[in-house]
């Protein structure tokens, strides 16, 4: 009768060891472009309030500009995920007279941003 060796066995690896092992590079590998990605957009987006208009920049091969008048603007709207409220970033939105939207997305303190659009609005519509 044959007895087994219990050091053999140890040493192979199981499937599911294999398969973690095999998953992790690329797992690891997506990862890294997500972050990449993800301060791309945050190191090339511009976002500026005027007296006059609210401006937004994106991009850094294809650039992207959007602009609105502050005459134009008929509401202000902020749309954050679970991660962008812990974060502090989000997506503000500016609808424009006669349903013109405009979104400027990954905004940091996009709360706050809409309150200085509403303060800015205030001081541009009184006489």
């Amino acid at each position: 009768m044959m007895a087994s060796n219990p050091s053999s066995a140890a040493s192979k690896p199981s499937l599911l060891e294999g398969f973690l092992f095999c998953s992790s590079g690329p797992l690891l590998f997506y990862s890294i472009l997500l972050g990449l990605r993800a301060l791309t957009v945050l190191f090339t987006t511009e976002f500026a309030i005027t007296n006059r208009r609210v401006i937004a920049k994106s991009g850094f091969i294809r650039r992207h500009t959007l602009e609105m008048l502050l005459a134009k603007i008929e509401s202000v709207s902020v749309n954050q995920t679970i991660l962008g409220r812990l974060l502090n970033f989000g997506t503000v939105t500016v609808t424009g007279t006669g349903g013109t939207r405009e979104s400027f997305r990954a905004i940091v303190d996009p709360v706050g941003v809409r309150k200085k659009i509403h303060q800015i609005l205030e001081s541009y519509l009184q006489p």
